[in-house]
Parts: C-alpha cells; structure tokens; sequence
C-alpha cells in the first residue's frame, strides 16, 4: 500500500532552491535531483519504516531519514495518522535537527 504524503511548506522550497542551486552549477542537474527525490519518496510512501528512526518528538512521533542517491541530500520525514510528512530535504552535513521545529508547527 502507498501512503498518502505532504509536504511541509519550507520543505518545498527548500528542495526548489537546491534544485535550482544545482541547475546555476550545471544545467539539467536540478531536474536529475528532482527525479532522484520522486523516486525516494515512492519508496518511503510504499515502505516508511524500511529507515532506522533518527529521533522522537516530544509526542512520540518518529522521524526517519531515506538518503537520496546520488545527491548528499536526506528527506526527513515522519509518519503520522497513516500518511507521511516531509519535513525536510536536508543537507547531509548542514545545519543538523534545524528542521525539528516544523514538527510542531505543522499541527
């Protein structure tokens, strides 16, 4: 079964904005990365659970990264109420856990 999923809203952009970035270094890249994150998030939306949980919220909700190959980029998401919610399209070096606080203000 695929699982519906959502995007928070600063996820998106972020991801848009690494697109483009990658497009600036070489035409064409910031669509191959935008396939590589379609394929990945089939993969989570068909398994969740197939990636080790990262953390826990406060209310107990797990967040789980899947990398995206062959980018350095982690879609960090969580699976709640039977879908799944990208938090993030996260660098996998920068910034670690900035994405925490969307948890929350996604209620």
């Amino acid at each position: 079964m695929t699982l519906p999923w959502r995007e928070h809203p600063a996820a998106h952009e972020e991801l848009l904005a690494a697109a483009l970035h990658l497009d600036d270094q070489r035409p064409g890249l910031g669509d191959l990365l935008l396939d590589a994150v379609e394929r990945a998030i089939l993969s989570v939306r068909q398994s969740p659970r197939s990636w080790p949980p990262q953390a826990s919220s406060t209310r107990g909700t797990v967040i789980r990264s899947r990398a995206v190959q062959p980018f350095r980029l982690r879609i960090v998401y969580a699976e709640s109420d039977g879908s799944i919610l990208v938090l993030a399209y996260a660098h996998e070096s920068r910034r670690p856990g900035y994405w925490s606080a969307r948890l929350a203000s996604d209620d």
